[in-house]
């Protein structure tokens, strides 16, 4: 909201208070430039310098452990369908058991290597 007010000439302020936000907008150009919604709100697709994920256990939130995983292997197999794609994947403490060998997450982290996403076991 910010970026847009800023790009079209607008001065703005946000407060928050009590869990009440208030945004006030000060307009300083007479028009407002309309750019092509798409265009403005899609990122560019640059290799390696995308987002990065970081996954940290082998299980999502707590509670079932058998519902955290069933979870998290479908995190991950989801990150194949997101775009543009992370440039890397970090797994690290006990998030590289879904890396390692013998884990039913290989083939899909495979994918992902071959599509460019760097894999790394910490």
């Amino acid at each position: 909201m910010e970026r847009f007010l800023a790009d079209n000439g607008f001065a703005s302020a946000c407060a928050s208070e009590a869990g009440t936000f208030t945004l006030t907008v000060a307009k300083s150009k007479d028009d407002l430039v309309r750019p092509d919604a798409e265009a403005y709100c899609t990122l560019p697709e640059r290799r390696g310098t995308g987002h990065i994920v970081a996954i940290a256990s082998d299980k999502m939130g707590s509670g079932s452990d058998e519902l955290g995983s069933i979870l998290m292997k479908a995190f991950v197999n989801t990150i194949k369908e997101v775009k543009p794609l992370p440039s890397k994947i970090i797994f690290y403490n006990s998030g590289i058991l879904l890396a390692i060998e013998g884990s039913p997450l290989v083939p899909s982290l495979r994918e992902l290597e071959a599509a460019g996403v760097e894999v790394l076991v910490c």
